[in-house]
């Protein structure tokens, strides 16, 4: 693409520093059910950089969409059994790394938000302003002590019901939760729901390109077993006219994918397919 790239590896506090300084725009597109706040947001918007992150769990409290930034469509799925069962075998590593491959940030407004932000400086100051005045006022130690302690309040007030109660009692094995399950609020969107609202895809420039042979597949080898090059080949083909997602879903859209729609989420996530509006 003709883009230079320069990686800092765990950078000190001083290099990091001069980083925020240098740069115009911080980009962020989370997709781990690991990150649960994003304290280099707040850092970016202390320095008064505007941020686009993914709008995935805590990131979308940090980022004020259209005002200190822009906040990224994800899309998940509403169960995994398949992968869930691998949990009792492979590592944490791995198990989060196999979701956070079935987790969605979507491409097109991603890149249409770092284009908007790169051809508009006064953009870009107003929002990074912004940006710094929301995080001096709601996140340094004492506006954070305020809201631990409303948080704290509430709680102690909510009562737990019997039958939650009961329910918490029969869970699953703490060490080995249903993640997608539990964690479904993370993602701004989820795959019945796109099924739902009828939501058409098709094969993006990327993966015309890996359809065609003119680009490299690259995968990571943890999740290989899942993504068959003949098989991708073919979903790409059926796509190159706008398809509805729920046609390409196993079960009748219901979002609680087998790791045979594994692909299918994954070939969202890395550009391959893309949204088309209906």
């Amino acid at each position: 693409l003709g883009i230079q790239c320069t990686l800092v590896l765990r950078p000190n506090n001083d290099e990091r520093k001069a980083l925020y300084a240098a740069a115009d725009i911080f980009v962020s597109p989370s997709d781990n059910l690991q990150e649960t706040f994003g304290l280099t947001i707040l850092e970016a918007g202390a320095s008064s950089l505007p941020v686009i992150a993914s709008d995935f769990d805590g990131y979308r409290d940090l980022v004020a969409h259209g005002r200190t930034g822009f906040l990224v469509p994800t899309l998940g799925p509403l169960a995994v059994p398949d992968t869930d069962v691998r949990s009792c075998f492979v590592s944490a590593g791995e198990y989060h790394l196999r979701l956070a491959q079935q987790c969605v940030v979507e491409q097109v407004p991603l890149a249409d938000a770092m284009a908007r932000l790169a051809l508009d400086h006064e953009l870009r100051r107003s929002m990074g302003a912004l940006a710094r005045r929301r995080v001096l006022r709601k996140y340094s130690w004492d506006g954070v002590v305020r809201q631990y302690v409303k948080l704290w309040d509430r709680l102690a007030d909510t009562p737990i019901s019997r039958e939650e109660e009961t329910r918490l009692r029969g869970a699953r094995h703490p060490a080995h939760p249903p993640y997608p399950e539990i964690f479904g609020a993370y993602y701004s969107g989820r795959l019945d729901e796109a099924c739902e609202n009828r939501r058409m895809v098709r094969w993006s420039r990327a993966g015309e390109a890996i359809y065609r042979g003119e680009d490299k597949l690259v995968v990571y080898q943890l999740v290989a077993d899942n993504i068959q090059e003949d098989a991708l080949k073919r979903l790409l083909f059926s796509v190159r006219k706008p398809v509805p997602l729920a046609e390409l879903v196993n079960n009748s859209g219901s979002g609680r994918i087998s790791d045979g729609d594994f692909m299918l989420l994954w070939a969202l996530k890395h550009d391959l397919l893309e949204f088309v509006e209906n």
